[in-house]
């Protein structure tokens, strides 16, 4: 995916935003955990870091970094869990959600058996 981006020309700190994003939706943890080192290691703040994935609200995105999450997020389809139905274009933590709430384990019983 970088080397896309890379192709672009779009300079490396925001090919890694870019990068994030796209993996945060993707939900591929080792890319999640690979952006976010580069991003640390060339020195971006926790606040920017962890404001990715709320990047339009958030201010801590020039201009040039809003231009590039914005197309690679609407050309990004959302990742599936392997319990969506066929044809579900429901991100994938929507999905877990709905099927957690109706797995609710009962309370731990108080005193001896």
């Amino acid at each position: 995916m970088l080397e896309t981006v890379g192709e672009g020309g779009l300079p490396q700190d925001v090919a890694e935003i870019v990068g994030l994003r796209v993996s945060q939706i993707n939900g591929c943890r080792l890319c999640v955990h690979g952006h976010t080192h580069n991003l640390r290691k060339a020195g971006a703040s926790e606040d920017r870091i962890s404001s990715v994935a709320a990047w339009r609200e958030a201010p801590f995105f020039d201009d040039a970094e809003r231009a590039g999450l914005k197309p690679a997020e609407a050309m990004t389809p959302p990742s599936r869990s392997p319990w969506a139905p066929p044809g579900s274009e429901k991100p994938i933590a929507t999905v877990e959600l709905k099927g957690a709430a109706g797995r609710r384990r009962a309370p731990p019983r108080s005193g001896s058996r």
